[in-house]
C-alpha cells in the first residue's frame, strides 16, 4: 500500500472541487428524474439534426 501526503490547503481544494462534482450530478440527476425523456427521436428530428433529407435518412437505413 502506498501512502501520499499533500498539503492541508491543496487536500482543502481538492475537497471542495469533490463537492461541487457532486452536487452538480446530484442536480442533473434530479433534473432527469423530474423530467425522464424515452429516447426515442422521429425521423423528422433526425433529419433535422443531421441536416439531411429524409430520403437520404431512408438511404442510410437501407444500407
Amino acid at each position: 500500500m502506498e501512502v501520499i501526503t499533500i498539503e492541508s490547503q491543496a487536500f482543502k481544494e481538492l475537497q471542495a472541487n469533490i463537492s461541487t462534482i457532486a452536487k452538480f450530478v446530484a442536480a442533473i440527476q434530479a433534473k432527469a428524474e423530474e423530467e425522464p425523456e424515452d429516447g426515442w427521436v422521429d425521423s423528422y428530428e433526425v433529419c433535422t439534426f443531421l441536416k439531411i433529407s429524409s430520403k437520404t435518412l431512408q438511404r442510410l437505413a437501407c444500407s
